[in-house]
């Protein structure tokens, strides 16, 4: 009987250790081959930065004498911005393809550039970038169709006129000045006429016009009619009279935006 005991006792530790090893040897496996996934933020980080690695560098734009400018993109914080948010290399390839570059006619040694991104129906993302001995400064414009500008007497604020068009019948505007010094959108001192004319495509606005280095006005449709609506304004464009009314504006003296934006 106590040979027996003593033959199951033997058998129960060979069985007990051969179970500690093999589990042992699973653990060692397991750690050896685990491997952990990195966190979504990690990910995230990692996609951000193979996409910028393929960003392109630079931009090249047409001076007026025929040479060329390069502009750097990593000094245009919104454009590469805009670029790291693509899927791809190939949307990346792409975007910058469809970029446009509008060298302005702006007398001095500092050289002004409209960038023109993101365009869809016409209508783009600008940004106004200011060159000066390859180094740059920009501001964010408007989300439009970019017509005109007018340089102030003083040449150091720009009027930008942006069109906002309705089924090929109807243009409305926005107007809006920029400091060319500070490269910052100045507002109206008025809040409720720069809720009509500037932050707000409302009326088409035909003339405009510096009066000094703080006022200009602008010449827009004169309904009859307060609305400002699709049909009212199709009759005004089809008339053979269009009445313009006058408005003065005068600009912030303190006040200055980062960027232009739409309430």
């Amino acid at each position: 009987m106590n040979k027996m005991r003593q033959r199951s006792s033997l058998v129960l530790v060979i069985v007990m250790a051969f179970v500690l090893v093999s589990g042992a040897a699973a653990v060692y496996f397991l750690k050896g081959n685990h491997k952990v996934a990195p966190a979504d933020t990690e990910m995230a980080n990692l996609v951000r930065m193979e996409t910028e690695e393929v960003v392109p560098k630079v931009l090249v734009v047409g001076g007026a004498n025929g040479e060329k400018i390069e502009l750097a993109i990593s000094d245009i914080p919104l454009y590469k911005k805009y670029l790291g948010l693509q899927a791809d290399i190939a949307e990346i390839e792409n975007e910058v393809e469809r970029t446009q570059l509008e060298m302005l006619d702006i007398a001095g040694q500092e050289r002004f550039i409209l960038l023109k991104y993101n365009c869809a129906n016409k209508q783009c993302s600008t940004i106004l970038v200011k060159e000066h001995d390859s180094e740059l400064v920009s501001v964010g414009l408007a989300d439009g169709i970019f017509q005109d500008y007018k340089l102030s007497p003083e040449k150091n604020r720009l009027l930008l006129r942006f069109g906002y068009n309705e089924g090929g019948q109807v243009v409305r505007h926005a107007l809006f000045a920029v400091d060319l010094v500070q490269m910052k959108v100045i507002p109206y001192e008025r809040e409720e006429l720069a809720k009509v004319y500037m932050y707000a495509p409302t009326w088409p606005i035909p003339d405009y016009e510096w009066v000094d280095n703080n006022q200009f006005w602008i010449g827009s449709a004169d309904l009859q009619s307060s609305k400002a609506g699709f049909e009212e304004i199709q009759n005004w464009f089809a008339s053979s009279e269009r009445k313009i009314k006058k408005t003065t504006i005068s600009l912030n003296r303190e006040e200055r935006l980062d960027a232009y934006s739409m309430p």
